[in-house]
């Protein structure tokens, strides 16, 4: 049997219980909403100091509410990086949970990404390298591992620098180094990020993060998201395979900075680290900490890669490329294609 999470009282971490009429106070009584979802509410307040701060304010109908809070609090509390969003403290008053961040004034990615905001290339560089530390940070630089479970563009705040910081751990899951991995009888993530392992058998690790990682490098480096791409090919992963595969990987650009970046190593790179990360077996993609090297240093190795996870497939053909295993062996798993599955039990946020 799979570990499962382990379970602390709030009261054990380090983050700081905060005053509820304080908070209440600061933002003058939850006027000024900036965020929701499946969750709950995310508002701005102003502290006393006149410090911003993002309260999260857990919906009283959430599927987990108290689960959640305790999660979040858990995973978050003791971590300490730049590109991991900064948690204050929490309150809980009778039936009210709220969890204070630090306001980041960019707001997601997803709103800069997709809500016709202009970014250059050189601010989509810095976001995937930021993005890619933080996770390393959070998968191999603690005691404990955690696996977010939930990585995608909107979960992606940028600070007034664009300095990106990875947020929302609500769904997020702690284990030790030795278990590497949790089972989970739902299937948890949003469509179009995550792995294919999580969505069959409900197995997430290190790996899986990587792969929606590895979904959100193309989408910043195409513009536009996986999930609702347009072409004959269906999904972006399938279409930057393609592309790449034909030799045309300057098509997979964004038109909008293909001109001014194209000539750069880092676009290609970008493109390779990608599709290396959203391969099907999760064996066959790498390490956060090499990624990391592989975007800061042109000199580094790449693997070049295989057809991605989710790539459509001939009538009657496996879609699922072959792997070998610990023997030297080829396996194929069932074939797996994006119209084979529904999305609908997903616990989307």
């Amino acid at each position: 049997m799979m570990p499962r999470e382990r379970e602390n009282p709030i009261e054990e971490q380090l983050s700081a219980p905060m005053d509820f009429t304080m908070i209440l106070n600061a933002t003058d009584n939850f006027s000024q909403e900036i965020g929701h979802g499946g969750f709950g509410s995310v508002y701005k307040g102003v502290l006393a100091s006149g410090e911003e701060i993002a309260v999260k304010k857990l919906s009283e109908i959430s599927k987990q509410g108290l689960d959640e809070f305790r999660t979040e609090v858990r995973s978050i509390s003791r971590l300490r990086h730049l590109n991991i969003v900064r948690l204050y403290g929490w309150s809980v008053y009778n039936e009210e949970k709220l969890l204070i961040y630090e306001y980041l004034v960019n707001g997601s990615l997803e709103r800069h990404l997709f809500g016709g905001g202009e970014l250059n290339w050189e601010t989509r560089f810095h976001i995937i390298k930021g993005v890619a530390q933080g996770l390393a940070y959070i998968e191999e630089g603690g005691y404990d591992l955690i696996i977010h479970r939930d990585l995608k563009p909107d979960n992606i705040l940028l600070d007034k620098d664009m300095i990106p910081k990875i947020s929302d751990f609500g769904l997020a899951r702690m284990c030790t180094r030795s278990e590497k991995e949790v089972i989970t009888q739902h299937t948890a993530g949003t469509h179009g990020y995550v792995s294919p392992e999580s969505l069959l058998d409900g197995i997430f690790s290190s790996a899986s993060d990587v792969f929606s990682f590895g979904v959100i490098v193309l989408e910043i480096v195409n513009g536009k998201r996986n999930r609702s791409f347009s072409s004959s090919i269906g999904y972006l992963l399938g279409y930057a395979w393609n592309k790449y595969n034909e030799g045309n990987w300057s098509e997979i650009i964004d038109e909008k900075i293909r001109q001014d970046c194209v000539e750069s190593w880092q676009v290609l790179r970008c493109i390779e680290v990608g599709l290396l990360c959203s391969q099907y077996f999760a064996r066959d993609r790498p390490k956060i900490s090499l990624v990391v090297a592989q975007l800061q240093q042109e000199t580094i190795e790449i693997q070049k890669p295989k057809r991605p996870a989710f790539y459509p497939i001939d009538e009657g053909k496996s879609g699922i490329p072959s792997s070998s295993n610990s023997k030297g062996e080829s396996s194929t798993p069932t074939p797996y294609t994006v119209n084979r599955y529904t999305f609908s039990e997903i616990d989307a946020r």
